[in-house]
């Protein structure tokens, strides 16, 4: 896993050097303030709907694995004598808040994506042609932990 990791790693610095170069060479801006905020948002979400089924899936090997833990203790426990094994489980309840976002001030996003041009084109082409390899880096990291589960 560490390999197809660095595989991807490689092809996300090469994309964002693409843009990065890109973007720099550009003498104004190439999307206006309405249309990258539609990339942002649909990057957003689409980011969501990945996490959330990355999460599913790692929720779903987590149970999976304690599972398996939980019998393999029971069957020490039966080899030892005891009957059942009585393991302390480690739970961090941290009760750190997160400040939520209260909204933000459109025109001063605009003016902002006006202003530094070079930098909005940059986002816009490394997110554009980054999300295939994403997927497929999630893809791949699916395919492996199936397969690493089942072996």
């Amino acid at each position: 896993m560490i390999a197809v990791t660095g595989f991807f790693v490689a092809i996300f610095a090469i994309i964002g050097y693409l843009a990065w170069t890109t973007a720099l060479g550009t003498t104004g801006p190439w999307l206006s303030p309405s249309i990258s905020q539609q990339v942002y948002s649909a990057t957003l979400i689409s980011a969501t709907i990945l996490v959330l089924g990355l999460a599913a899936f790692a929720s779903a090997q987590a149970a999976a694995a304690a599972r398996e833990t939980r019998s393999l203790d029971l069957r020490i426990a039966i080899l030892r004598g005891s009957g059942v094994a009585q393991l302390p489980g480690v739970i961090d309840t941290n009760g750190d808040r997160v400040p939520r976002d209260r909204g933000g001030d459109a025109a001063g996003a605009e003016s902002f994506l006006q202003y530094h041009f070079f930098l909005n084109t940059a986002l816009i082409l490394f997110l554009g042609y980054g999300w295939p390899f994403l997927a497929a880096w999630a893809s791949a990291g699916l395919a492996i932990g199936v397969g690493s589960s089942r072996g």
